[in-house]
């Protein structure tokens, strides 16, 4: 039973982390596609996005493989996403940013789980 609940908890980590950096890696596909001044307007208000969406794979993966060091980071980077936000900041729409966020909660429990009893 072990195995099975430690490869579940694997497979929603990998998940996660999948779905975190590919809406990174659309985010940074917008910016691409801009023009320079169009793309230098959108940076600013992008920036909390992009470290809140870095830091939350990357402290799932600090919690999973134990590196503290890396959650740690982690951390700091939402942190700083977190205070840098304003009121020209830009945000993801409600209903894809509630369900990542549960995601990661549930992610995160688990690897907690098989930390705390594997």
């Amino acid at each position: 039973m072990e195995g099975i609940i430690s490869s579940a908890t694997a497979v929603m980590l990998a998940l996660s982390v999948t779905v975190y950096l590919s809406i990174m890696a659309v985010l940074a596909w917008k910016l691409v596609l801009e023009e320079p001044p169009v793309r230098r307007a959108m940076v600013p208000p992008l920036f909390p996005i992009f470290c809140q969406n870095f830091g939350i794979p990357l402290a799932l993966l600090g919690f999973a493989f134990r590196a503290t060091d890396l959650a740690f980071a982690a951390l700091l980077l939402i942190g700083l996403g977190l205070l840098s936000r304003g009121e020209k900041s830009a945000s993801l729409h409600p209903s894809i940013e509630t369900p990542l966020l549960g995601c990661a909660i549930v992610t995160l429990a688990a690897v907690g789980l098989v930390n705390l009893f594997g």
